[in-house]
Parts: structure tokens; C-alpha cells; sequence
């Protein structure tokens, strides 16, 4: 593979999450054909964390502040890194449309470029579940076990497009141009900042081999969509048919590990990793995972 790798550590003037007081922390700037990607690992300690976050989340955003928390309880005794997928945070914009599996092979690289610690534990959370399933596909050696926060249940999206992509005489003029914003979101990589085809990566992400035996932790808020999350126009047997897809994610979940963990939370946030009571519940589902690979050495 002919591609340019460069790697240069950034200035200490440059922003990081954690700076003051912080010990064993290592950030820097790879270079991968026409994208600059930023990346920062923190503390110290095996197996290593690497987080796949959601579409358009940057943690290097000073904004954003869903993942700090985790991050801070997590580096007392593991390193953990995230980095900045192109078009997002401080990482540069990139030229042409993305799909999960342009992301794995650039996450790869980043590893391999950066040196960073592998294999590794992968914590994805919503679109990023997407991306986790195609890099362990890929670059399975690279991964030793995976946690899925509230993740996009495989064949969602896939199911979901399908349906919306049916216009019926009868959809009122709210419904009509739901649908199309919703089939325009999956399709067009121009809606997303990454620049990513959402419907090639969940096709991908669906049809990519599952995790064998590997632990696989999920923790899933209570209902996706449901009259709290749906819009009212939305018709009550479509409604209802998708809040019973995410309520089968258990069983697509499960079946992706023969070495898998399922946590319902009661919580209905999106963001399971925030410090509230969700945050203890997901650690104890990483916490899962140590044990399972502790195991089976």
C-alpha cells in the first residue's frame, strides 16, 4: 500500500483533554494521504482502550465533554486513546466520501504510525458500533474485545432505509418529507461533516464477519424511538415496528460472540458514558470484559 505516513508530536500549546497535573500523556498528528489525524492517549496500564465515538463527535472538541468522565475513571488503571476521524475536531478535512472501512484502514495506520499499544479493547458507542464491527473484520489481530455503549443495532439502519425509501399515497406531507430528509441522511456523505456514506458503512458493518469468541460487552438505553422519540406524525405501526427492532438488538447482539454480555440499562439517554448513574453501569460492563480476557490468558 503506497500511502504517505508522517508522524509529528504536536506543540504542548496545543489543546488537550487532559494537560495540567496529567502524567503519561502522549498526543501528535499523523499524516494519512490527505487527511491529518489527531489523536491522545492517556494514562498507563494494559490492555489498552481505544474509543470509537459516535457520527460528528470529537473529543478534542473543548465542548465536548460526553466522554471526560470515562476517560478519567478508565486512565487510573488503563491507557486509553481516542482520536479525531477526519472533518472532525482537530483532525483536517478530507476530499472524498468515507465509508467504514476507510475509517478502519486509517485507524489502522494510525496505530501502526503512532505506535500505539495493540491489540487493544475497542469501546464504540452509536455510529461508532458501525465502525468497530468493520475494523474487527478487517483488522481482526488488532482487537481484543469490544464494548458497544448504546450502539446502532446491526440492521437498523439497513431495515430502516428500506422502509423509508417506500412512499405511500396515503404519507401526510410531514411524514413524505420525513422519509426523504431520513433516505437523503443515509445516502449523501455531504450531510455529515465526515463526509461519510452512512448506508455503504451499516452494509458493510452488516455484512462483516462477527466477533468469534471474543468478549463482547453491550449496554443499550431502554427504547430508541417510541412516542419520546418519534415524531407525531409518524404512523403507530411503523413506530412500533421499529421500537421492536431495537428491542430485538439484544438478540443481533448476543448472537454476534460466543463470549457476549447484554446490560439493559433504564436509562433512556443516548450518551450511557455520561457521569450520572449511567456511567457506573457501563464501567461495569468494561469491567466485564478485563475479567473475560483476564480468563483466558
Amino acid at each position: 500500500m503506497k500511502n504517505i505516513i508522517q508522524l509529528g508530536l504536536l506543540l504542548t500549546s496545543t489543546f488537550s483533554l487532559f494537560t495540567e497535573g496529567t502524567e503519561n500523556l502522549k498526543q501528535g498528528m499523523v499524516h494519512l494521504n490527505d487527511v491529518s489525524t489527531y489523536y491522545q492517549c492517556v494514562g498507563v496500564g494494559g490492555p489498552t482502550i481505544v474509543i470509537e465515538t459516535g457520527l460528528g463527535v470529537a473529543i478534542s472538541d473543548e465542548s465536548e465533554t460526553s466522554w471526560n468522565a470515562f476517560i478519567e475513571s478508565v486512565s487510573k488503571k488503563n491507557e486509553v486513546c481516542f482520536y479525531d476521524r477526519a472533518g472532525i475536531g482537530k483532525s483536517s478535512k478530507t476530499s472524498m466520501p468515507q465509508t467504514s472501512k476507510e475509517i478502519a484502514v486509517q485507524l489502522n495506520q494510525l496505530v501502526s504510525a503512532a505506535k500505539l499499544n495493540a491489540p487493544f479493547i475497542l469501546v464504540a458507542h452509536s455510529m461508532g458500533g458501525i465502525h468497530a464491527r468493520v475494523f474487527n473484520d478487517m483488522f481482526p489481530e488488532r482487537v481484543l474485545g469490544i464494548l458497544l455503549v448504546d450502539a446502532t443495532p446491526y440492521g437498523s439502519d439497513a431495515w430502516a432505509y428500506a422502509e423509508m425509501s417506500k412512499l405511500q399515497p396515503e404519507d401526510t406531507e410531514d411524514y413524505l418529507s420525513f422519509k426523504k430528509q431520513f433516505v437523503h441522511r443515509l445516502e449523501e456523505p455531504t450531510t455529515n461533516a465526515e463526509m461519510l456514506n452512512v448506508l455503504a458503512s451499516v452494509n458493510q458493518a452488516d455484512n462483516s464477519q462477527d466477533f468469534g469468541n471474543k468478549p463482547l460487552a453491550i449496554i443499550q438505553r431502554t427504547m430508541q424511538y417510541g412516542t419520546e422519540y418519534a415524531p407525531p406524525f409518524i404512523p403507530k405501526e411503523f413506530e412500533n415496528r421499529w421500537d421492536n427492532v431495537y428491542r430485538d438488538s439484544e438478540q443481533v447482539f448476543t448472537s454476534l460472540s460466543t463470549n457476549s454480555h447484554f446490560i439493559r440499562s433504564s436509562s433512556k439517554s443516548h450518551f450511557l458514558q455520561l457521569p450520572t448513574e449511567d456511567l457506573e453501569v457501563t464501567l461495569k460492563a468494561l469491567d466485564w470484559v478485563f475479567e473475560q480476557l483476564k480468563e483466558t490468558d
